[in-house]
């Protein structure tokens, strides 16, 4: 027997995450040539963003030498932004993503010149901060402003190209912050695939079926109706492949076989989800119909406080309908 719990470790580039990819790299580019600048990215969870910051450090970080340097450091730095951060947290999280840690004590001031020097002297171009939403969430010990002033403020005196990644709710911040406003660049939306758009729908089916032959190129069985179960992933996920790869990645942990079953998927998605009813779609006989499959991309969306202006009847009785 196998172990394939690894096997989806992988990226599995889909058509949204590849717009939202070049999106970003041309920001990052025009940042560059400009002596720095302030790229938002936002939407809703399990959508591919920490991915996406993996890829972009990953492609535009090139190495670079320095005098004294043991071996070449990368240009590019990834980090995140812990709950509920202070302004202190703040700088520390931005001085671990370069990869320096620091004492308890050490003062605000003494981080933010240590994250400074750090960028001049390793030649740091790109500093990516996943999840910058929980600045502004309950109980953080920042406003919007302070939050603001401060990524202003380090790209101002650095020249470094700053990828800020996080939940929609992260605009506020921008736009409650003239001078970050006008310093930050136009945010990149990464949003779910929109069953009420048929090419959304061919592009959400084919990110699933090329999850599917990537297992079945790694020898392992899929015991399932693959065209139905990926109708059903979609009403489950509402779109969201990063959900997708996480149920996969859940049932592939469970299975005893070199195989995956309709039964695997089932269950870890019974440990893994929350809401029941997203659940009971995998064990319905009836196929999820389209208000349904649009209802659960509006929840989603709604969920993650974006507004919709529906295009269609199914968008509309979508958002005028309780849920089933």
């Amino acid at each position: 027997m196998t172990n394939h719990t690894d096997l989806l470790n992988v990226l599995i580039p889909h058509e949204a995450f590849q717009r939202a990819l070049n999106a970003l790299e041309d920001a990052v580019l025009m940042a560059r040539e400009q002596g720095g600048g302030i790229i938002p990215i936002l939407g809703p969870t399990r959508c591919g963003k920490t991915e996406l910051l993996k890829e972009v450090c990953s492609t535009l970080g090139k190495e670079a030498s320095g005098p004294g340097w043991i071996i070449p450091m990368p240009t590019a730095r990834r980090g995140f932004v812990p709950p509920k951060p202070s302004d202190k947290d703040l700088y520390i999280s931005i001085l671990r993503a370069l990869g320096h840690s620091c004492k308890p004590q050490t003062s605000t001031d003494t981080i933010r010149s240590r994250i400074e020097t750090a960028i001049a002297d390793e030649g740091i171009q790109i500093i990516a901060l996943d999840e910058c939403n929980h600045c502004i969430e309950s109980g953080a010990n920042l406003t919007l402003r302070a939050t603001g002033d401060h990524f202003k403020r380090l790209v101002d005196e650095t020249g470094v190209t700053l990828i800020l990644s996080g939940l929609p709710n992260f605009q506020r911040v921008i736009d409650g912050n003239e001078q970050l406003k006008a310093r930050a660049m136009s945010t990149i939306s990464f949003k779910p695939y929109n069953w009420a758009n048929e090419d959304d729908r061919e592009a959400f089916a084919t990110a699933v079926f090329n999850l599917f032959d990537h297992l079945e190129d790694n020898n392992v069985t899929l015991d399932f109706d693959k065209d139905d179960l990926a109708t059903r992933l979609y009403c489950l996920s509402g779109g969201r492949v990063g959900l997708v790869l996480r149920l996969l990645r859940g049932a592939l942990s469970r299975t005893k076989e070199d195989s995956l079953t309709l039964g695997d998927i089932r269950s870890a998605a019974s440990i893994l989800f929350q809401e029941r009813s997203k659940v009971a779609i995998l064990y319905e006989e009836e196929m999820p119909n389209d208000l349904q499959q649009v209802r659960s991309y509006v929840e989603v969306m709604q969920d993650a406080g974006l507004e919709l202006e529906p295009s269609t009847l199914l968008e509309l009785g979508a958002l005028s309908s309780e849920p089933a």
